[in-house]
């Protein structure tokens, strides 16, 4: 379709379609031509009623088309608010929606400085920063409902003084082989356990009721 408005062409069949908007009997498409000039074409759909027995049918006529020359700042900001689908942006893709970052959150610790030592030791060993090292140390803890069972546990309560004993002991008795020390450890863990603890459910904590892993 060719229209002429101020002694220059519109043609839609030589431009390009840069969107459509498609909204109540009413079709709006933005073309840029070859000469890079942008237009809008409205077309309007009306109906004539026609009496089909004993009711009216609408019949659509063609459409009626106007062309609305348009500057660059009005082209852009017509695809910005009209809701248009855009098949081809000559200003550029603009920026895809994001969520709202969250705020963090502060938390100050109170830890001993042998502890602030050892963590920061072990965040420079990974090549992290000791915030990014805390957080990652968090999430874990509360990804891991087994471990937080243990720690809740009398064996918890006695793994982190009882363990280390019995550990260094092991390491210093070189005629004993890796498995006897491990059983060793476990023999004198499991004389300190309540009676629930020693018959409990082992695959309970670390498997749910179908049989995979938590």
């Amino acid at each position: 379709m060719k229209r002429i408005i101020d002694g220059v062409t519109y043609n839609t069949f030589t431009s390009t379609e840069l969107a459509r908007l498609d909204q109540d009997g009413r079709t709006e498409t933005l073309y840029q031509t070859s000469g890079g000039a942008y237009f809008l074409d409205r077309a309007t759909i009306h109906y004539r009623y026609e009496q089909y027995e004993d009711r009216h049918i609408a019949m659509p006529e063609p459409a009626g088309h106007t062309f609305r020359p348009m500057s660059a700042d009005e082209a852009r900001e017509w695809l910005r608010k009209s809701g248009a689908e855009v098949f081809h942006n000559p200003f550029g893709d603009t920026p895809e929606a994001a969520a709202a970052k969250e705020a963090p959150a502060t938390v100050y610790l109170r830890i001993p400085s042998a502890l602030k030592a050892r963590i920061e030791a072990a965040a420079k060993q990974q090549g992290q920063s000791l915030n990014a090292w805390a957080i990652r140390a968090f999430e874990w803890r509360l990804s891991n409902p087994v471990l937080e069972t243990l720690m809740r546990s009398d064996l918890g309560r006695l793994m982190p003084a009882r363990a280390k004993e019995l550990a260094d002991r092991a390491r210093d008795a070189d005629n004993v082989g890796l498995a006897d020390r491990l059983l060793a450890i476990g023999r004198d863990c499991a004389a300190h356990l309540g009676e629930e603890y020693r018959s409990i459910d082992h695959d309970a904590l670390l498997y749910d009721e179908n049989g995979l892993p938590r």
